[in-house]
């Protein structure tokens, strides 16, 4: 799905990190929640831009929902409480660079692009791309997790894998 990391950020683990993300995650989302939900209450805008607006909000909800589902997988040890969070910011992140790159090329064809745009669209690709990174994080401590629960006894004792042991 994404490529695997060590680290998160210089040399915090992985486990820290996705703790951190999903603290993160859920400031965001609740942040752009209200953003586009007030905007679309209280200002007068045009039908198109009010579903803009409208589906916008309701993706940033369903994000802070995922995260919500991300803390508990995160601070609980629960790798399957992981993916929500994991397809929701897969899908946000992917669309969102496919979105920028493609209107990118359609206002440099149509000749429209001005500064204030080219900021929003840089905004989004660092966005994007930030959220993909994130992804990968999250992966990583998913699989960590999975790999310690197959490596764990009933007793909760770490157990080494069988292609470790060296027989005589």
């Amino acid at each position: 799905m994404c490529f695997v990391v060590r680290s998160f950020c210089c040399y915090i683990s992985v486990e820290v990190g996705a703790q951190v993300i999903c603290i993160i995650s859920m400031l965001v989302s609740a942040a752009l929640t209200v953003l586009y939900s007030s905007a679309a209450v209280f200002l007068q805008l045009s039908q198109t831009k009010l579903v803009l607006y409208c589906g916008m909000a309701l993706a940033a909800g369903l994000q802070g929902l995922s995260a919500g589902l991300l803390g508990c997988g995160a601070f609980q040890r629960r790798p399957a409480l992981m993916w929500p969070w994991l397809l929701v910011v897969w899908a946000t992140g992917g669309s969102l660079l496919v979105v920028s790159v493609v209107g990118t090329a359609a206002l440099i064809l149509g000749g429209a692009l001005s500064a204030d745009v080219n900021t929003v669209i840089f905004a989004y690709v660092i966005y994007s791309l930030f959220l993909l990174y994130c992804a990968a994080v999250v992966n990583s401590r998913r699989r960590e997790l999975v790999k310690e629960r197959e490596y764990t006894n009933a007793n909760g004792e770490l157990m080494r894998p069988a292609s470790g042991w060296k027989y005589a």
